[in-house]
């Protein structure tokens, strides 16, 4: 049994120090090469190729029609950028294609490598394709894809203003093209539309580009940034990180949303119900580091105006913010394997965030529910655990008397368990039950934007962040070796010895944790210390004393008894035959 914990235990440091370097890398998601539509994985040639084959006037929304506003426009020189501020973001755009260049949060920022605070600016500066571009699926109009557009004013203030709009005109000989773009005072959506008013016969569809990917940096690499497109396509979550790439692909089906997402932030377009994208489209930058996903919309061949609209949201996983678009919008969140956990734990805080005001003593009430609610397995465990301590004497006397014969060893100690009802085991089971506590809690403090720069009390001031002085660590260390000193000592010395790096070992690899997890371990370890004492001053584990199975006689001395018993016997049988011969004479 010793053995089985020293293995548990170092399993346990493992699975932690394993599950810190790796978890968080995204987990392969294989889904998203199986959607149900069977849609198959083509390069951009076969995707143009499937387009142009298509009778895509059927697919076209007859009943949306472009709106051919009498707008006047100004012609600028190419690249001049457009600044457009609001209360929660600073946004610019280059006239020479209408992409955005730089989105810059006001109400959130990260500290670099040095310790410097920075706002952060969400696009990716290290490419030369930005989001919101139009790709022509027609190549005989893909120059409009870089082209410099007249536009309407050059700068948008909603600091007190409502809303207002942006209109991008570009037209020559072949075709009139408007980009209009809707902002709005507090939301992090705006409204894009394209509109194409073709001069001759061109295949009107499109694909509007979101990415590559956002940063999650003030500056510098982020060692928990990634890129993945996430999708909720016909009820189900998709999810394509970069090392699942390969060459570009196209997902068909309802379409509820699609983004190109990190850690805390993400890009998403939101379909308009009148006018829902034919498909998904992933590609990847020219720099084939980051992914790039967008919508397609098939507007069919003609000389027919086509207005397609979608809306766009640029800014933080937010789950108060997402739920005024979509109710799985949530699904965005990366709770990696326990999702199915997290998100309600999650939702659980925040309710009790809502009493409180304050995520550090919502984590600590948590804790106190958890443990609650784990009270009975933990006071069996406590109870296995003090009978153990009592059985030791016996044990040992077991183990001295059957050491050559393995499994009458096991037998025997067996045997004592079921006397006395204690389960070897039983000590494992509560920790082994919070596990996906803990993992659940580790990604929702790792991930959740609400809780990045949520402060707790004196020096904590990031509750997702490690500790800035490592106390929280220490006391974690310390609570772990008092617990582990009023716990009855398992194993040889030997083992015992091992055991007490155990409280050093965890102090080391916590330092690196989020400060709220630590929180959380601290006030777990506190708790459990309070119970463990209070159930060992209840329970009498007096142990029953074990008798021995009685041994049977070696084989040789009972033969050998057998014939000493049946020597009598025989001498008289004999006496007996010769008695009568001797009355015969």
């Amino acid at each position: 049994m010793e053995k089985r914990l020293i293995i548990a235990l170092v399993s346990s440091i493992l699975f932690f120090v394993g599950y810190d370097y790796f978890v968080l890398q995204p987990y392969r998601a294989n889904e998203a090469q199986q959607v149900e539509q069977q849609s198959a994985t083509k390069s951009v040639g076969e995707q143009q190729n499937t387009i142009s084959s298509t009778n895509t006037e059927q697919v076209v929304q007859k009943d949306i029609k472009p709106v051919d506003k009498e707008v006047k426009v100004q012609n600028v020189a190419a690249g001049t950028i457009i600044n457009v501020e609001t209360p929660l973001f600073s946004a610019t755009l280059d006239t020479q294609g209408v992409a955005i260049k730089d989105f810059i949060l006001k109400k959130y920022d990260l500290e670099d490598e040095n310790g410097k605070v920075g706002l952060i600016n969400l696009i990716q500066q290290t490419t030369n394709q930005f989001p919101l571009s139009v790709k022509f699926i027609d190549q005989r109009l893909a120059y409009i894809e870089t082209a410099n557009f007249s536009v309407n004013k050059t700068k948008i203030d909603l600091i007190k203003s409502e809303k207002d709009e942006l209109i991008f005109v570009y037209e020559d000989e072949n075709i009139k093209v408007t980009k209009s773009l809707t902002f709005h005072r507090d939301e992090y959506v705006f409204d894009f539309n394209v509109q194409l008013y073709p001069k001759k016969v061109f295949d009107k569809s499109i694909i509007v580009n979101l990415g590559p990917g956002i940063v999650s940096a003030a500056h510098g690499y982020d060692i928990f940034e990634y890129n993945r497109i996430v999708s909720f396509i016909n009820d189900k979550k998709e999810t394509l990180h970069i090392d699942d790439y390969e060459k570009p692909v196209q997902f068909m089906g309802k379409i509820d949303w699609m983004s190109v997402a990190n850690k805390y932030f993400a890009s998403i377009l939101l379909p308009d119900a009148k006018n829902p994208p034919s498909a998904i489209t992933a590609t990847i930058d020219n720099y084939g580091k980051m992914l790039i996903g967008g919508f397609q919309y098939l507007n069919g061949k003609g000389t027919d105006p086509s207005n397609t609209q979608v809306r766009v949201y640029i800014g933080p996983q937010d789950s108060r913010a997402f739920a005024q678009y979509s109710e799985t919008l949530d699904y965005l969140k990366d709770y990696g394997i326990f999702s199915f956990f997290a998100m309600p734990l999650f939702k659980f805080l925040t309710f009790i965030v809502s009493y409180t005001g304050n995520w550090g003593w919502s984590i600590i009430i948590l804790t106190i529910l958890i443990k609650i609610l784990f009270y009975p397995l933990t006071k069996k465990s406590f109870n296995s655990m003090k009978r153990m301590k009592e059985l030791t004497p016996q044990l040992k006397i077991i183990q001295e008397r059957y050491k050559d014969d393995r499994q009458k060893l096991s037998e025997e100690m067996m045997s004592l368990y079921r006397t006395n009802k204690v389960n070897p085991m039983g000590g494992c089971l509560p920790m082994i039950l919070q596990i996906p506590v803990f993992i659940a809690l580790y990604n929702v403090l790792l991930v959740s934007i609400e809780i990045k720069g949520a402060p707790f009390i004196l020096w904590i001031h990031d509750l997702s962040v490690a500790d800035p002085y490592y106390i929280y660590p220490v006391l974690m260390g310390i609570s772990m070796f008092v617990q582990q000193k009023i716990s009855p000592p398992m194993g040889d010395p030997l083992q015992q010895k091992i055991m007490m790096f155990l409280p050093l070992i965890f102090t080391f690899l916590f330092m690196n944790f989020p400060a709220g997890l630590v929180i959380y371990w601290v006030v777990n370890n506190v708790l459990t210390i309070s119970q463990q004492w209070y159930i060992y001053q209840q329970v009498d584990t007096t142990p029953k004393e074990y008798k021995f199975k009685e041994e049977k006689p070696k084989e040789i001395s009972a033969e050998k008894s057998s014939e000493t018993a049946t020597e009598p016997t025989k001498k008289k049988k004999q006496e007996k035959k010769k008695g009568p011969r001797k009355k015969r004479k």
